[in-house]
């Protein structure tokens, strides 16, 4: 299985570790990429259509794409979205991830725990996982900040169970 993360920032090669102590046996391809993101922008938001997004990067459907950008995105019916994923594509924003955009001074160590968790959740759903109700899995869906901020970037063993189901399966 291969993985593509794409960045319009910085390259984050210390997920490739997480990733793999997660998921398994899965060759992981980091690269920038310079994408036109008008066409998603919402003026009335001020916020980036992540469906909209979904159009502008990965081509094949036998391999996964996780794009991470900097920009605040939500999805219909929702305020605003740390990430979302769409069968072998995801999405995550570090907009929200930021303690800056709360007001709050910057934490490098805060940033890079609230980034592994919504990757790892984000490529759970890519992989056929849903939203867990343990609040302390990778998948239980944070309806805020402190949701990410309690819960573990780690599956619990029930998603892992059904992570590795899945996976046998393709």
């Amino acid at each position: 299985m291969r993985i593509h993360i794409y960045s319009t920032n910085k390259i984050y090669e210390e997920l490739k570790e997480i990733i793999k102590e997660e998921i398994g046996d899965v060759e992981i391809l980091f690269d920038k990429i310079q994408l036109d993101l008008k066409s998603a922008f919402n003026k009335e938001r001020n916020q980036y259509n992540a469906l909209k997004l979904f159009d502008l990067f990965g081509e094949s459907e036998n391999e996964y794409y996780l794009l991470i950008i900097d920009e605040d995105i939500f999805v219909p019916a929702f305020n605003y979205c740390f990430g979302v994923a769409y069968t072998n594509k995801g999405i995550v924003s570090t907009a929200r991830l930021k303690q800056s955009f709360y007001g709050l001074e910057e934490d490098p160590f805060l940033f890079q725990e609230r980034l592994k968790k919504e990757v790892m959740h984000e490529l759970g759903h890519m992989l056929g996982l849903s939203h867990c109700r343990n609040k302390s899995c990778v998948m239980y869906f944070s309806n805020s900040i402190e949701d990410t901020d309690r819960k573990s970037y780690r599956y619990c063993n029930s998603c892992k169970r059904l992570l590795s189901k899945y996976r046998s399966k393709s």
